[in-house]
């Protein structure tokens, strides 16, 4: 073994190499060693442990831009959410809010006379008193009536829907998607498209517009059935016999008035004044 070797071994179990030692196993004193160690600051082992230099890296600024894209920011992507989600309170949710205003107050001037109208088709009677020709009028009355009540029991929960659709917005809701918007397809957020299609299945001005057609088709059909009840009535009316009460003295006096029939008698061989009586048993001969 070479002497550098014995002092690099020397080295690495902290032994001084500039000392005489002894053997451990031979006991044989080992003189101390004339080479310096490698430790020392210019040695080969201080020029290993220098860091090798950085290799140069391409610079691409394009390719920095993508990687910029991709990279979430939570924070960017909640107050995009809170914006959003503010926006449409502010525009759909306040919309929604006013066409169950309107509703309300629709209801509140009609809601009764719907109700009764409910109550008297549910009866069953209704088609005895108008005729079998009525039927279509009224199951068409009973369509409108059933369909303007669910209506105004389903309006006032509206803005409810709208705001449990806001509230489901989420940053993946507002990445842009290909769908169909306004009749054409284009690059718009699914969240937002969602809130929007149903506020706009009930505005102010359409739920007012429907429930007023509604009520001129059911004031329609109730005016022709109700005067086809009448017709019914005066029909029934005319067909009934008619007994008229008359005094006895009257009686009597028509008695007397009419004239008596003239009866022709057979002559069947009778007494005078009575020839149509005879008995067929009486064998008493006849005077002449």
């Amino acid at each position: 073994m070479s002497q550098t070797t014995d002092v690099r071994e020397a080295s690495r179990f902290g032994v001084d190499p500039t000392e005489p030692r002894k053997s451990l196993m031979s006991g044989v004193t080992i003189p101390a060693s004339k080479t310096k160690p490698e430790d020392d600051d210019s040695g080969p082992a201080a020029r290993r442990a220098e860091p090798r230099p950085a290799p140069d890296v391409a610079v691409d600024r394009d390719l920095d831009v993508l990687e910029g894209a991709v990279k979430h920011d939570d924070q960017a992507e909640r107050d995009a959410v809170a914006a959003t989600k503010a926006k449409l309170r502010a525009t759909c949710l306040k919309n929604a809010q006013a066409a169950a205003d309107a509703a309300a107050a629709w209801a509140a001037e009609h809601r009764d006379y719907f109700q009764r109208l409910e109550r008297v088709l549910s009866s069953g009677e209704l088609l005895r008193q108008a005729g079998n020709g009525s039927r279509d009028r009224i199951n068409r009355l009973d369509g409108v009536v059933k369909q303007t009540l669910r209506s105004l029991n389903l309006l006032p929960a509206f803005p409810e829907q709208v705001e449990k659709a806001i509230n489901e917005i989420t940053a993946n809701s507002l990445v842009p998607a290909m769908t169909n918007h306004d009749g054409r397809d284009q690059m718009c957020s699914p969240g937002i498209t969602a809130v929007e299609r149903l506020a706009r299945t009930s505005t102010p001005e359409g739920i007012l517009t429907s429930l007023n057609e509604k009520l001129a088709i059911v004031r329609t059909i109730v005016g022709e059935i109700a005067e086809r009840i009448g017709q019914q009535k005066l029909t029934s009316t005319l067909e009934q016999p008619i007994t008229y009460a008359i005094s006895p003295e009257t009686q009597r006096i028509r008695e007397a008035l009419r004239p008596s029939p003239v009866l022709s008698r057979a002559d069947n061989g009778g007494p005078p004044g009575n020839e149509s009586d005879w008995n067929p048993l009486d064998y008493t001969p006849r005077r002449s």
